[in-house]
């Protein structure tokens, strides 16, 4: 009988010790290099090690967020490897969902400082942050808003009970988040400074937990009181930093020195080393993952030996599924809106909500990136707020609009003489509708230009808008170019001026699509010789085109730079009428002494597509194709004709030189863009092209001039080739090239270039 008792006594106190053993993963900041976090738990998981409380900062919060809200490790190892973590972690817009509608002509501008109008009281507006936050914010809240709200948001009811660090930067001190939107905890604990902008929970602004305790230990012991801490261990203290490392000066000036480190009696550390990985490279998330499930196995030994208790595969799915069971299915039935007035909130309301009455995850998805795409619009932060009652979650926005006024600088700086600079301004106002006054100014050897325009942005049940622009242009061919048309200094050889008004309606079809309709009237004035011997004291000749032009068509464009760029599709087609009065005005050379005047009409038909396809993590390839048809006829003498007609322009480069033989009034081409991918922002292309014109616009010597004529059909083609290795800089590409074009005197053409190579728009663009 003594013994039963003994042997009751000893099985109770076993059983109670056994149950007792709960186990808390403690999960360390460290940006990328915090991916090893999830082949830790996978090892974890391989040998039924249970996860009983998490605490994590930064990197840490977010992977052990997606644990405790009942992600499995093969969810989170696809979730890491997926495109959309790597766009969330550059801030990039999926291209799905990429506002083609709400795209501004494309300009130069470099650099962009905001003038803040607070109190009436200019002040210019530095950025808080490098990396655009929206589409994280927008994840956040997508992944983790229902494991908030069937935890009604205590971490406690978490599938896993949780808790992350932030920092207060006011008060100098940690912040230990337990109970509120998961989403904004998580957001907070990872904000890095200058990369993300920072975010407000209950009126104290935060950032990343890492600036205090990027290992939170301590908050593991204090909060949950665990039988046994495992330690994840992917972060180190910045190294002592040198006079000129102004970087490393200020990570040690904003950054507290962690402790990484547990005691023998407390549980066990697992050290990832990974300091070949720096703080936003996810590209590596395979790698970095399967590091952290080998120094995960190393302890797993060590970790059996101290823990005897274990789960098993069919318990931790069981306890999963029954968590993810309380879930509420994400529509939202009610929106509200903080941060602007009363007018702009309804600006804000018809772009989110319009008539619908519930709002699904997709639905919302598109019509956000449709605001966020708004540059009138400085920041949407979103969070959703499950409500029991009406059984539905409630959208909350908060918003904040753009500073009123822009200045803009940028332009291209080169090895060649096609260096131009650029200046903008403009201001902007937002209630029920938008209205964006812009001007800008080019100036450069090859191009100069000034532009005012105004655009209205309407958001009705479908959008439209309707900008109102005057532009001046002017193209100098001769005095920009390297290689001289004669031996000596004489007066330009083609000098293109062109003036228009304009006005252009557009409104969408989905996110990527727009119709667009523009009407135009101008005036193109060309100045060139036709005699092949001139002195600097002659004038030209010169063709004068007073036109007007109507435009219609569709496109779509999602690709991820204005020039050189490496993903998504560009697509246009329209149809255009053309008519005006021609007039020749002869020089002081020309044997002719009076002007002459001739109508002229005729319709065009333009197609151009553009399309970049993915083949592998190093390789992508582009192909182009563009077709133009027109009616337009020859003109009495060669040069008038050549330079008016259209011009073939694939590269950026192309457009500053003078190049008769890519110029035609029918014509074909083709493209192949093969593009090795060196890093994240580096890539090497090679650009090939085939020009075909429909019928050669060659020229005729008759005395002393030329004049057109057409050859016989599809007897000329033409190539064209550009090979370049291209940075993409926060501020513009900086461009090595190696350009080749098939013409007479010289074919290739070497070009190192800083910036953007654009020019306004002509009426009859």
């Amino acid at each position: 009988m003594v013994r039963k008792i003994i042997f009751i006594i000893v099985l109770f106190f076993g059983w109670s010790t056994l149950t007792g053993q709960e186990i808390g993963l403690v999960l360390s900041g460290g940006g990328a290099k915090g991916l090893a976090h999830i082949g830790v738990i996978k090892a974890l998981e391989e040998n039924e090690i249970p996860i009983d409380y998490i605490t994590g900062t930064s990197m840490g919060a977010i992977i052990g967020a997606l644990y405790a809200s009942g992600y499995s490790v093969e969810e989170m190892t696809e979730l890491a490897l997926s495109e959309d973590f790597l766009r969330w972690a550059s801030g990039e817009i999926n291209r799905k969902y990429y506002y083609y509608f709400k795209q501004d002509d494309p300009e130069a501008s470099m650099f962009t400082l905001d003038i803040s109008m607070k109190d009436s009281v200019p002040k210019p507006a530095l950025p808080s942050n490098l990396i655009s936050t929206e589409p994280m914010d927008f994840a956040f809240m997508e992944i983790l808003a229902g494991a908030s709200a069937a935890a009604g948001n205590v971490f406690d009811r978490l599938m896993v009970p949780y808790r992350c660090v932030a920092s207060d930067i006011h008060r100098n001190q940690p912040v230990v988040l337990k109970k509120g939107d998961l989403a904004k905890a998580v957001r907070a604990s990872m904000t890095y400074p200058f990369y993300f902008k920072p975010i407000r929970i209950e009126g104290t602004l935060l950032f990343d937990g890492g600036m205090h305790n990027n290992f939170p230990v301590d908050v593991m012991v204090e909060e949950f009181k665990p039988y046994f801490i495992i330690g994840s261990k992917t972060a180190s203290n910045s190294p002592e930093p040198t006079e000129e490392d102004l970087l490393l000066q200020l990570e040690n000036m904003l950054l507290a020195k962690t402790e990484y480190a547990i005691e023998d009696s407390l549980g066990v550390l697992i050290e990832t080393s990974l300091e070949e990985i720096k703080i936003l490279d996810f590209q590596y998330a395979d790698e970095i993952m399967k590091k952290g499930y080998d120094a995960a196995y190393l302890q797993i030994g060590n970790i059996k030996k101290k823990v005897n208790r274990r789960v098993s595969d069919v318990e931790l799915t069981a306890k999963r599924d029954s968590f993810r069971s309380r879930i509420p299915e994400m529509n939202f039935i009610e929106l509200n809106i903080e941060g602007v007035n009363e007018e702009q909130a309804e600006y804000v309301a018809n772009n989110i909500w319009k008539d619908r009455k519930v709002l699904n995850m997709e639905n919302l998805r598109e019509n956000y990136f449709r605001l966020v795409a708004d540059e009138l619009v400085s920041k949407v932060y979103p969070a959703a707020t499950y409500d029991q009652e009406k059984n539905g979650y409630i959208l909350n926005l908060d918003v904040r609009v753009a500073d009123r006024i822009k200045v803009k600088v940028g332009g291209n700086i080169a090895s060649s003489s096609i260096n131009q600079g650029f200046a903008g301004f403009e201001y902007n106002s937002l209630s029920n509708t938008s209205m964006k006054i812009g001007a800008n100014a080019y100036f450069g050897r090859l191009y100069s230009s000034a532009q005012l325009k105004v655009r209205f942005d309407y958001p009705t049940r479908v959008p439209f808008y309707t900008q109102i622009s005057a532009t001046l242009n002017r193209w100098d061919f001769y005095n920009s170019s390297p290689d001289p048309f004669f031996e000596d200094v004489r007066p330009s050889y083609i000098i293109k001026d062109e003036g228009n008004f304009r006005i252009d309606f557009a409104m969408p079809y989905g996110n990527n699509n727009a119709f667009k309709l523009s009407m135009a009237a101008g005036r193109m004035n060309d100045s060139y010789y036709q005699v092949l011997k001139f002195s600097q004291t002659d004038t030209t000749d010169r063709s004068r085109y007073d036109y007007y032009t109507i435009n219609t068509g569709f496109g779509r464009s999602n690709l991820n730079h204005i020039q050189y760029p490496t993903s998504g599709e560009k697509v246009w087609a329209g149809i255009r009428y053309t008519g005006g009065i021609a007039t020749f005005i002869p020089g002081s050379r020309n044997r002719l002494e009076e002007k002459s005047e001739t109508d002229y009409t005729y319709f065009s038909f333009e197609a151009q597509w553009k399309k970049y396809l993915r083949i592998n993590r190093k390789w992508n390839v582009g192909l182009y194709g563009e077709v133009y048809v027109s009616g337009m006829q020859l003109q009495e003498n060669y040069y008038a004709t050549i330079i008016n007609a259209r011009s073939f322009q694939p590269v950026p480069h192309s457009s500053t030189i003078f190049v008769e033989n890519y110029r035609a009034h029918d014509y074909g081409a083709v493209g192949f863009m093969p593009l090795l991918k060196i890093g994240r922002s580096w890539h090497l292309t090679n650009e090939s092209y085939l020009f075909v014109p429909y019928r050669k616009i060659r020229k005729i010597q008759k005395d002393e001039v030329y004049v057109p004529e057409y050859e016989n059909p599809l007897k000329r083609y033409y190539l064209m080739n550009t090979t370049a290795l291209v940075y993409h800089s926060r501020i513009g590409p900086v461009v090595l090239s190696l350009n080749y074009y098939n013409k007479k005197d010289k074919n290739f053409y070497l070009v190192f270039n800083f910036g953007y190579i654009i020019f306004n728009k002509r009426g009859i663009d």
